[in-house]
């Protein structure tokens, strides 16, 4: 059930995945990385009515939508970072024959 303050409703993690069909772990990781406008208050997200339907319905976003980058703990993980450590390894890993 969302809390409601003033004239807005709060989702908790929870309550997000289960509308948006996703777990919990994932709700938590948009919001960290700001995919989904939320706050932190007493140790659990929330995020309201407005923020969940901007994230994921784009008519209702005031602005234009864009590629959220995620922080990587790999840098190979990305396209780039793949390419770099190719590249890399050509120039240095030739070893004798």
């Amino acid at each position: 059930m969302p809390r409601t303050f003033g004239d807005f409703q709060f989702f908790d993690v929870r309550e997000i995945a289960k509308i948006m069909g996703v777990k919990e772990r994932t709700i938590t990781q948009w919001l960290r990385i700001g995919k989904l406008n939320g706050k932190k208050f007493g140790g659990k997200w929330y995020a309201t009515q407005e923020a969940i339907r901007e994230a994921f319905d784009p008519k209702y976003s005031s602005q234009p939508a864009e590629p959220t980058k995620t922080k990587r703990s790999a840098p190979w993980l990305t396209k780039e970072g793949r390419e770099k450590r190719k590249k890399e390894q050509e120039q240095g890993g030739g070893g004798s024959t």
